[in-house]
């Protein structure tokens, strides 16, 4: 079968029609190959524990680069419908927090990375630009609780799809297991960056920045009263988060990241 239409892309994978009620996400020929059957696993088992995410039907190859069939979900992703209305921003943040607690209420699979794990490997990856601050960050992030709810770690309007009843998450490259308090915070993280993606419309661009603020601000509110966690125990994980996001190589991220983790941890040898 050969692939459709286009449909969305991102930095690590393209996303074309394929065939009837179903899409293909397919990534980039730099992507390692077992990326694929690496989220088609996670997909199935948390779509299998009664998550609101797409089916998976099977990974393939096409024109040499690995991806995976799954469940075409109806309907405009949250961004786009933000970016239609973004007077609605306080209500789209409302609906992420009661659709990432939902999430956070499923057990995780055994065979999810824990959280802890995946972000001490990304900072051992960005050890230069963290310096002396590397070790302290990997000290604070000891410091913090375990947990094993389902964390996304990539939970953004961009990766919620469909409207009213019938939102789906998608992505779950990143999926792993934690306490909901780090997902929440690189969630946070996510929707504070100054990072505007290119096609963000020319109009929009003066007051995103704000906007995304106000999604995260309602997103916090909401998913605390919904939880009881404390934003203390928030943004306690953000040094960490931060930390490892510099492996992203976000444009426009770095030094503010940096300002993130040097604002927490204060001057070397303060403690």
């Amino acid at each position: 079968m050969e692939k459709g239409a286009k449909l969305g892309e991102g930095r690590t994978a393209e996303v074309f029609e394929w065939g009837e009620g179903k899409v293909l996400k397919l990534y980039r020929d730099w992507c390692p190959r077992e990326w694929a059957k690496a989220e088609a696993e996670v997909t199935r088992a948390v779509h299998a524990a009664g998550l609101p995410v797409p089916a998976v039907s099977y990974v393939v190859d096409v024109e040499g680069r690995p991806g995976l069939v799954c469940e075409r979900v109806g309907g405009r992703s949250l961004r786009d419908q933000l970016t239609a209305a973004p007077w609605h921003a306080g209500w789209g943040g409302r609906v992420l927090a009661r659709l990432h607690r939902d999430l956070h209420a499923c057990t995780a699979p055994a065979r999810l990375p824990g959280v802890r794990e995946r972000i001490a490997n990304a900072v051992a990856e960005v050890g230069r630009d963290l310096g002396a601050d590397g070790a302290r960050v990997l000290s604070v992030l000891l410091e913090l609780p375990d947990g094993a709810a389902v964390c996304h770690y990539d939970f953004h309007p961009e990766n919620v799809l469909g409207e009213g009843d019938r939102l789906r998450v998608i992505d779950w490259s990143n999926a792993c297991s934690g306490p909901p308090a780090a997902d929440v915070a690189r969630t946070l993280l996510l929707l504070r960056s100054p990072y505007l993606p290119d096609d963000v419309p020319a109009a929009l661009r003066p007051v995103a920045g704000g906007l995304k603020h106000w999604v995260a601000a309602a997103y916090a509110s909401e998913y605390r009263r919904l939880s009881g966690l404390r934003q203390a125990e928030i943004d306690a994980w953000l040094p960490p988060i931060a930390a490892a996001r510099l492996r992203e190589e976000v444009p426009g991220e770095r030094e503010w990241l940096l300002g993130i983790v040097r604002g927490a941890l204060g001057p070397a040898g303060s403690e």
